[in-house]
């Protein structure tokens, strides 16, 4: 009688959750019409190119690398803990709007989609931040960056198109003085933009002859506005042996490459794989803050999202 019970219920649910998916779905329109971005430039033309290091073919394979990281995030004057997930992926860009290319638009422009999600705990209240930025496979140019960032005081969002000098970014923020307007933010032709470094360094370390002295334009991950004037910097790099804490690595010591960027603010420390595609396996900012790498995985994880995929 139970068995039957349970089956009926069942059946009855079955069509009762597609109903409630058709009511409840978005009704997605067309968008309208392109709005012109600032800047006196094409697409792309401003920022440092470092070569055809994304331009590998293992980003074709339609699968996305998805690298999950403890995190230490500086903020209140303390380090506070929480999680990251940094995902990278190829995508093409459609040129006018500076957005994923959906359907048939014509000619589009291959680029790395990398989107950083940072998730963290400070006293009571959570922060969840994250910055998308698309690297031109081409030479790792920055041609488009949004950033999302939301705790219980409220909600900001920026978003920016390269296209060189004049170009501007859009802030939309709750503090007071800080939202609804255009900020400046010029991309010169020596430097690389700090969302997004993750990926781009590993374009730099392909390099047989990668610059040491750049420019380096700060990360404009935070709800209110902040500098987008390049300061002056160095990278140089270092080969070290990495003891493994991630899932599936094994204890023996791995080959690995300390990438460390100076400016007047302090010495960020990246380390990645020695080997190609040149992994992210730890990072240290100036202020203390750590992404230390607990998993990485390829795959198609947007064909993941039923109850069932759930870890």
């Amino acid at each position: 009688m139970m068995r039957g019970t349970v089956l009926a219920l069942t059946l009855l649910a079955a069509p009762a959750a597609m109903a409630a998916d058709a009511v409840t779905r978005l009704a997605v329109v067309a968008p309208p019409a392109a709005q012109p971005p600032a800047g006196a430039g094409a697409l792309g033309a401003g920022g440092l190119r470092l070569g055809d290091g994304l331009a590998a073919a293992l980003w074709d394979d339609g699968l996305a690398e998805v690298a999950e990281y403890d995190l230490q995030q500086f903020r209140y004057g303390a380090l506070h803990p929480g999680s990251a997930t940094l995902i990278v992926v190829r995508e093409d860009l459609d040129p006018l709007r500076a957005v994923k290319a959906a359907g048939d638009v014509g000619e589009t422009v291959p680029v790395l989609k990398v989107h950083l999600v940072t998730s963290y705990q400070t006293g009571v209240y959570r922060y969840e931040q994250a910055a998308t930025t698309f690297l031109r496979r081409a030479d790792a140019v920055p041609l488009r960056l949004f950033v999302g960032s939301h705790e219980w005081c409220g909600t900001a969002a920026k978003s920016w198109i390269n296209r060189g000098d004049g170009s501007r970014m859009d802030v939309i923020s709750y503090f007071d003085g800080h939202g609804d307007l255009q900020q400046d933010l010029t991309l010169p032709s020596d430097a690389l933009l700090a969302d997004g470094l993750v990926v781009a360094l590993r374009a730099w370390l392909a390099m047989p002859r990668a610059p040491e002295r750049i420019q380096f334009v700060p990360s404009q991950v935070e709800a209110r506005t902040v500098s987008t004037a390049a300061l002056p910097a160095s990278l140089a790099r270092a080969a070290v042996l990495v003891a493994p804490t991630w899932a599936g690595a094994g204890g023996e010591p791995l080959p690995g490459t300390a990438v460390m960027l100076t400016t007047a603010r302090g010495e960020e420390r990246f380390v990645f794989a020695a080997a190609a595609p040149h992994a992210l396996w730890s990072w240290r900012g100036g202020d203390g803050s750590t992404l230390t790498l607990r998993r990485l995985r390829r795959f198609a994880y947007w064909a993941q999202h039923d109850p069932a995929d759930r870890p």
